[in-house]
């Protein structure tokens, strides 16, 4: 029989992930229900989309896919 092992899942702690800001554009606050949230608008998705797969927006195959 194996011995079951308590492991915490979500421990709190220092947050050690590096972050990089790609623009400061396209994202904005907004009061809803009396809780504020973020917005990003499409070209923002967009933005972050294009960096994550890493091609740049004028290759053929970012054209066909927009």
């Amino acid at each position: 029989m194996i011995d079951a092992a308590f492991v915490e899942m979500f421990p709190l702690g220092e947050d050690t992930t590096p972050y990089a800001t790609l623009t400061t554009d396209h994202v904005a606050t907004t009061r809803l229900n009396g809780h504020d949230i973020v917005t990003v608008a499409p070209e923002g998705l967009r933005l972050l989309a294009r960096q994550a797969r890493r091609l740049p927006p004028t290759t053929a195959l970012w054209r066909s896919r927009c």
